[in-house]
């Protein structure tokens, strides 16, 4: 499972320390410091933003759902 986040998008810290409450063990791909996690994550998400959330087959790119 791997999350794309931004260290400046809020959204993206609210979906890591819900993670890290429930205890799910993620990849956190850093989106701003990796030019090649960017272009992933625009062939991902149709809004190209973060967070997005990859497991297998599966593509969430809304915190709220993430969340839930």
């Amino acid at each position: 499972m791997a999350l794309y986040s931004s260290e400046t998008c809020l959204e993206s810290h609210r979906v890591r320390f819900v993670l890290a409450e429930k205890g799910i063990n993620v990849e956190i791909v850093n989106v701003s410091a990796d030019e090649s996690a960017a272009a992933d994550l625009a062939e991902l998400n149709p809004y190209n933003q973060t967070p997005t959330l990859v497991d297998r087959d599966l593509l969430l790119y809304d915190a709220g759902v993430i969340n839930d």
